[in-house]
């Protein structure tokens, strides 16, 4: 089978769409529609600039990338350049993909625009269409307040409504994106639209820790991706502050994003900079040594019904490391943890509560600690394995051949 894969982002981009491409182009003949790789830091990589040629294939898949303007320092203004000039590109590259295509896969983080360059080409090839849906649009633009214009919003929800529409099977990555998309699209056929989660980075660790919390003086705390809005971390830096006299505690912090220089610029106003440690992103290979320092992983999203909804991809990563987590969460990812039984979850915007949990985690035997992470270990090879959800996708391409 010919397959496309439509998505902004991709190799050497850290995304879950470059191990769906591997694991499709063991069976397939694979081309990936996308552009020049510049997530998170907003500027193209250099590896890249330096030698092109090199990223134009990825396990045996041809990689065609058109232009988009870098998302630079994030600003709103870049961030509509960097989307929009991607769309009108790909736009413009549908017409002119020499290879005719049976499926066409596409990647749907924020924006959900995209679908619609997959919907074109689709119907260019008659070829059966698949969108992955990361982000609800435009429930979660509303509650970040990013748009505030009710106009706009309905217009861009009539336009996501569109998409999902047009699309013969829409992959969902929670349970909760399944019930929203199922309640917009009344009529249509519920069969077709699956609950397909991500998946654990595979990380392998150091597991023979020794008993941390109690040896020694300081609890290691790490997060590891954006620093945005939707990540809260006003609330995490009022929780440090209230606790800094009472727990002895270091925050490794790996990521990059918009509101990173926001809450540096808060913590040292806080006077709180010696229990924070800032890196830029990582790769995957340079994670472990992180995951290997921290006793407890840390996850948090800002308040709202639908940002609640997601399940954040590092999630699963947190507990295949056999690592307990402390989040600041609502909604389906706090009922993962719960049921998980796998660490502490504290209310959304609420540092007080925040703040208990840490000072509860501050007097954890170390046995607790062992069977909260390996909990989450358990939980995570039973509901989020790797090679039997790829096999789920396998069988819904050849059930719709």
């Amino acid at each position: 089978m010919n397959i496309l894969i439509v998505s902004q982002y991709f190799w050497p981009e850290s995304f879950k769409i470059n191990n769906l491409c591997e694991h499709l182009s063991k069976k397939h003949n694979v081309t990936v529609l996308t552009s020049y790789p510049n997530y998170p830091k907003g500027e193209i990589f250099p590896e890249f600039k330096k030698n092109q040629s090199k990223f134009e294939n990825y396990y045996n898949s041809k990689i065609i990338r058109v232009f988009q303007f870098q998302r630079k320092n994030g600003k709103p203004i870049n961030l509509f350049l960097n989307y929009f000039s991607f769309l009108f590109f790909a736009f413009f590259k549908s017409f002119f993909l020499k290879k005719k295509f049976d499926l066409v896969l596409t990647f749907a983080t924020s924006p959900i625009f995209v679908g619609l360059i997959s919907i074109l080409i689709s119907k260019l090839n008659r070829a059966q269409s698949i969108i992955w849906v990361l982000d609800i649009w435009p429930e979660i633009l509303k509650e970040l307040n990013i748009i505030r214009s009710n106009f706009v919003i309905k217009i861009i929800s009539i336009i996501s409504t569109f998409i999902y529409q047009k699309h013969d099977i829409i992959l969902t990555q929670s349970k909760s994106f399944k019930k929203i998309i199922e309640k917009k699209l009344k009529y249509r056929n519920k069969n077709n639209i699956v609950f397909f989660p991500s998946w654990p980075d595979e990380l392998i660790l150091n597991t023979k820790k020794t008993k941390k919390i109690l040896k020694k003086k300081t609890i290691n705390f790490l997060y590891t991706g954006n620093i945005g809005k939707a990540q809260d971390f006003e609330n995490l830096v009022k929780a440090v502050e209230s606790t800094k006299n009472s727990v002895n505690q270091k925050w490794y912090i790996v990521g990059d994003g918009r509101y990173k220089k926001k809450i540096i610029k808060m913590i040292n106003e806080y006077n709180l900079k010696k229990y924070f440690n800032f890196y830029s992103f990582r790769s995957k290979k340079k994670l472990k040594k992180f995951f290997n320092l921290a006793d407890f992983c840390f996850l948090a999203l800002n308040k709202g019904k639908y940002l609640n909804s997601t399940i954040p991809a590092k999630l699963q990563t947190y507990m295949n490391c056999g690592l307990p987590i402390l989040a600041s969460i609502d909604g389906e990812a706090k009922n993962l943890i719960l049921d998980a039984k796998c660490g502490f979850v504290a209310r959304p915007g609420d540092f007080e509560d925040l703040a208990l949990k840490i000072k509860k985690i501050s007097n954890l035997k170390f046995k607790t600690l062992q069977r909260l992470g390996k909990n989450g270990k358990n939980f995570s090879k039973k509901n989020f394995d790797k090679k039997k959800l790829l096999n789920k996708l396998d069988k819904l391409i050849s059930n719709k051949n």
